[in-house]
């Protein structure tokens, strides 16, 4: 074993790994979920699937004005706040029964998602020397390919199985256990 694989961090990084996975669930869950969230808020398919996009938009505006706030702040610190922000949104869509409330949880969870997705890459990078940058991200970003593939699949099954609102109970109770 070489000396640079002995120094990397394959559990730090298998935890912001859970952390892209979770984001990406957090983004895209509803479209898996669409008909069960549109009956239980009694709103059309398009109003939920916007609820996709204001996550998107909140996600794309946000990013380079509270990456430039947040520059100064040390880096465990706000990804547990990003965290926190998941967490908290996905709960509040789980007990709400007010598409305008949703919309706003989606909106925070967005913003949140904004700082996070260039942070955990950095992160990942500060973590390991310069010739490990690559892997280092890899492994990190893979979380958001198995969420695609393997996260969103369950998550509808969930709310196909149990109703759309344990989807987000789901999501936020392991996003506060990995904030933990």
């Amino acid at each position: 074993m070489k000396q640079d694989e002995y120094k990397f961090p394959w559990f730090i990084l298998l935890i912001m790994s859970s952390v892209t996975f979770l984001g990406i669930l957090s983004e895209l869950v509803p479209s898996g979920i669409l008909p069960q969230m549109s009956e239980g808020l009694g709103v059309s398919y398009a109003a939920i699937g916007l609820l996709v996009s204001v996550y998107a938009i909140a996600s794309a505006v946000g990013t380079i004005p509270l990456i430039t706030w947040t520059i100064e702040m040390n880096r465990k610190t706000l990804l547990l706040i990003l965290m926190l922000t998941f967490g908290f949104s996905n709960l509040i869509i789980a007990i709400t029964s007010s598409y305008y409330v949703s919309a706003v949880a989606r909106l925070a969870g967005g913003v949140a998602a904004g700082v996070l997705w260039p942070m955990v890459s950095a992160y990942a990078m500060r973590l390991v020397s310069s010739n490990l940058h690559g892997r280092a991200i890899a492994v990190t970003m893979s979380g958001s390919t198995f969420g695609l593939g393997i996260g969103l699949p369950i998550m509808t099954a969930i709310g196909t199985a149990f109703g759309w609102r344990a989807v987000f109970w789901v999501l936020s109770a392991v996003i506060f256990a990995i904030t933990l």
